[in-house]
């Protein structure tokens, strides 16, 4: 797993490394001592799965707020998502920034803090993602240099 920054402080984006040869592939998409080593200590909860019945699904700006406020690692599974993650924090840096990015079968993972709202769109005719949830804040502060 490799870990990139994004412009917004508590948003990131997971690679994950796929082992494989004629028979599938392994992915570890989650691992707590990994995510530690990079300063990000989700406690997750919950696991969703979700599918789209069609390619041009919008799912609208998402934002539990207290006491249901989640953090979020989203990953596509099948298919192709836009994810994108906007900064609402009065006072923060990268207020009213926003990032985003194509997440393919597998690819990466969106990590999102439980503080800024995240929206996707369907670019494929079928998709399914995971979600990890978590109910705490989960900072995507992650280690200089990585």
């Amino acid at each position: 797993m490799e870990f990139e920054r994004l412009q917004i402080l508590d948003v990131g984006v997971v690679l994950l490394t796929r082992h494989g040869d004629q028979r599938g592939f392994h992915s570890e998409t989650y691992r707590a001592d990994t995510f530690a080593a990079q300063a990000v200590n989700a406690a997750f909860v919950q696991d969703n799965h979700a599918r789209s019945a069609s390619k041009g699904v919008l799912r609208g700006l998402q934002l539990p707020l207290a006491p249901r406020a989640q953090g979020k690692l989203v990953r596509g599974i099948r298919g192709a998502i836009f994810d994108v993650a906007v900064d609402i924090r009065v006072g923060s840096p990268t207020y009213g920034a926003h990032v985003g990015g194509v997440r393919c079968s597998n690819d990466s993972a969106l990590g999102i803090d439980w503080s800024l709202p995240h929206s996707e769109i369907i670019l494929s005719q079928k998709d399914s993602k995971q979600s990890l949830l978590a109910e705490i804040p989960i900072p995507f502060r992650f280690v200089e240099g990585c």
